[in-house]
């Protein structure tokens, strides 16, 4: 059971937010490290990042609703709001083009949005980036300031797919959709001014799972596979869905929100949604994967990065172990984020760009 806080720690916070001097950042972090130097939080929190402390009990100070209590409409809303408070600023960069609709399998238009850097040069690589959000949630905007930051600090195309989401639309429609954007890119290389074979994919969350099965279904097209926090076993056997199930963000009752509107339970155990029980791993793309130790995904990513050790595939692997599932769009709120996410970047770069 979630803890909630008392009048006294509501009041300690409010002082604590009021008094800080400088960026939301220092605020967040000096609430954090109250609440860890005092129960509950000294245990129950016991080696998280104090940002992120600060930030959980923020969230339940500002009395942000749970996603998982809201309709898929009402929380996709909610989400863009809580972004909106939480991520860095937006960089510069030459050119957004968002005029690219796909026809799907569906017969849905999937929308591209295309980031171009500064100093853009054709023939470069692309990466293609899908955003998190449990399959449900999330979109353009969501992870607008993440892409222009991938692109800007980078200096490479980054393409962003609006992928279909349940319920409206189950499995498999994100997966089938993810392979459109990945073939098309391919396709109109030449067009979009990148190298065929210099093209990655990359996503957080719901969408480092969805990047690993087009790794699977497209063995040796991918120059990258960029997995960040990703769902890859949809069972949800191993031991952090229990350890870390509760109070870091993505918890138990959100997790069954998000799968019970996207799966029938035997699709759960499908490879193309849950990787890590694909039986061959052999050939697939070179990977990044990058982990949170405050995360129920924490394991079946760290597994998955072994997986894919063991079946000969280059993996550049670590665990974020003081962090919760999500930082890489709270850029604005946690140094520790922005840090995290500056590695995230650079290991892209010596990957990619090398």
């Amino acid at each position: 059971m979630s803890h909630s806080p008392t009048l006294l720690e509501t009041e300690l916070a409010r002082r604590i937010l009021a008094s800080a001097q400088g960026p939301l950042s220092q605020g967040i972090e000096r609430l954090g490290r109250a609440a860890l130097a005092r129960p509950p939080y000294r245990t129950r929190w016991a080696g998280l990042d104090p940002g992120c402390a600060g930030l959980l009990l923020a969230r339940k100070l500002l009395r942000q609703p749970d996603l998982a209590t809201l309709t898929p409409r009402a929380a996709r809303r909610a989400l863009r709001e809580q972004y909106a408070l939480v991520d860095g600023p937006a960089p510069a960069i030459a050119t957004v083009d968002e005029t690219v609709a796909l026809p799907s399998p569906g017969g849905v238009a999937v929308p591209v949005r295309v980031y171009r850097p500064l100093g853009n040069r054709p023939g470069g690589p692309a990466l293609i980036w899908l955003h998190g959000g449990g399959f449900v949630v999330g979109d353009f905007e969501t992870h607008d300031a993440a892409c222009r930051r991938l692109c800007a600090d980078l200096a490479l195309t980054v393409i962003a797919a609006d992928y279909r989401l349940a319920p409206e639309y189950p499995f498999p429609a994100a997966w089938d959709d993810a392979l459109t954007v990945f073939d098309w890119v391919r396709r109109e290389a030449a067009t979009l001014g990148v190298a065929p074979e210099r093209i990655a994919m990359g996503g957080d969350s719901a969408g480092g799972a969805l990047t690993a099965s087009v790794a699977i279904r497209r063995r040796g097209q991918l120059a990258l596979q960029v997995l960040l926090y990703p769902g890859t076993d949809f069972t949800r056997s191993m031991p952090s869905h229990e350890t870390r199930g509760q109070d870091f963000l993505l918890d138990k009752p959100l997790l069954d929100w998000f799968l019970k509107h996207t799966f029938r339970p035997e699709e759960l155990r499908d490879p193309r949604a849950s990787v890590y029980l694909e039986p061959d791993l052999t050939g697939v793309a070179p990977a990044i994967v990058a982990t949170a130790g405050f995360d129920p995904l924490c394991d079946e990513g760290d597994a998955y990065a072994e997986r894919l050790r063991a079946a000969g595939v280059p993996v550049e692997h670590w665990c974020e172990v003081s962090l919760v599932h999500g930082t890489h769009t709270m850029t604005g709120a946690l140094r520790s984020a922005a840090r995290a996410t500056s590695r995230l970047h650079a290991a892209i770069a010596r990957r990619l760009l090398g």
